[in-house]
């Protein structure tokens, strides 16, 4: 009895130990990673440019697993994993408020990521992880998703992009200060030396009269009376 009782321990000890190793292995999610409206995977610097991420928990996996963060990187094809160098640059992670994967009415989760570029035109790998809970054991688990190739290039000008029409403005301003400053050191000061001077205009004088010359209207007989007159005093 003894001898049966330490078998049934050891079965029992062995099936515990095959669950518990399986519950601590990472999960299996099926993952796929589209480009919305972007068949050719083109990554456009200074925009945010977007995949959706369909995720799927295996029924048979029966794990409630939490989703808690979505993150990628760009690598350098050139490179191999290991090597210094792969990694050019991590993205920016988006967390994510502990949403379920479960599937609802058969359909996958839908997750969409925002990524941005600031590289050269070049082809360039990318790869993207999201960031799961097991609520039956609390780990964490950071699992990869996705692996492939992104065509950089620079968005297409356009006459109203904002970034542009300030610039626009900057230039504007730059150029009617340069033009204010030529105009006042150079132009003006020019004018100024080789304005023609005006003549003064001198207006006659009036000639003043004697009083001859006033009395020539009066009528001879008073011009001799007042003769006479002068002459008294």
């Amino acid at each position: 009895m003894r001898v049966l009782a330490v078998l049934i321990g050891l079965v029992m000890a062995a099936v515990c130990g095959v669950y518990g190793a399986a519950g601590d292995e990472a999960p299996n999610l099926n993952v796929v990673t589209t480009f919305p409206d972007n068949p050719f995977s083109l990554v456009q610097n200074g925009r945010a440019n977007r995949v959706v991420l369909s995720i799927t928990n295996p029924p048979s996996a029966d794990r409630a697993l939490l989703l808690e963060e979505i993150t990628g990187a760009f690598l350098n094809p050139k490179k191999l994993d290991g090597q210094r160098g792969r990694v050019l640059r991590n993205m920016t992670a988006t967390k994510v408020k502990s949403v379920p994967i479960t599937n609802v009415g058969g359909q996958p989760l839908q997750v969409p990521f925002d990524f941005y570029s600031e590289f050269k035109p070049q082809s360039l790998d990318v790869e993207f992880f999201v960031k799961v809970m097991d609520q039956g054991n609390s780990k964490r688990y950071t699992l990869p998703v996705y692996r492939g190739s992104v065509v950089i290039e620079e968005p297409k000008p356009s006459w109203f992009d904002p970034q542009l029409l300030s610039v626009y403005a900057l230039m504007a301003l730059a150029a009617a200060g340069m033009a204010y400053f030529v105009y006042e050191t150079y132009i003006a000061p020019y004018f100024a030396a080789n304005k023609p001077l005006k003549q003064r205009v001198v207006k006659p004088q009036p000639k003043p009269t004697s009083s001859t010359d006033s009395q020539e209207w009066l009528p001879e007989q008073t011009r001799k009376t007042r003769k006479t007159a002068s002459k008294r005093r």
